[in-house]
Formats: C-alpha cells, structure tokens, sequence
C-alpha cells in the first residue's frame, strides 16, 4: 500500500508554495541495530525494564526467527519550500 504524500498546510494569506517534493528511503536493519533503535523510542523507553526487555527480546527473536535476520523499513523525508508574500501589515489585518 502506497499513498502521496502531501506539503503541510502552509498559511496562504502569508506565503506561496514554491516547492514541494518526497524522498523514499528503505533502510535495512539487523535484528539487533532494529531493537537499539526501538529501545530509543518514547514508548518503549516508557515500559517496567522487565517487560521493555521481553518485548525486545521477543521483537530481535522474530527478526532472526521469521526473517532472517534482518528487516527493511521505508521511510519518507520531505521537502516544502514557501516564499513570504510581500505584504504590509493592513493587508494581512484585513484579510483574518
């Protein structure tokens, strides 16, 4: 499943839209550089130690068990270039 990314909502009354463009990025992970990254998350962080490093086990255990050792992940960065309207203050006032 794919879907288009789109530029962020920019205020129109203030700026234009000059560019907008995604950069897919699959990164492949070993079991263990993809569980150091999880321990790095706020959620994962948040858990008892006891169940944070079961779930980490568990989580590196399906990596090697299921997938050889390793998994890709897909990432998308994104660009929005937006340049200032020339405005002078009455006209954004008027405008809100």
């Amino acid at each position: 499943m794919t879907s288009e990314l789109e530029a962020e909502e920019i205020d129109t009354r203030l700026f234009n839209l000059v560019y907008f463009s995604s950069f897919p990025l699959s990164v492949l992970y070993s079991a263990n550089e993809y569980v150091e990254l999880l321990a790095t998350f706020s959620p994962t962080i948040s858990m008892e130690p006891m169940k944070r490093g079961e779930f980490l086990t568990r989580i590196r255990g399906l990596i090697d068990d299921r997938f050889g050792g390793t998994i890709s992940k897909r990432y998308a960065m994104t660009l929005t270039i937006a340049r200032k309207k020339n405005l002078n203050s009455n006209q954004y006032l008027s405008s809100s």
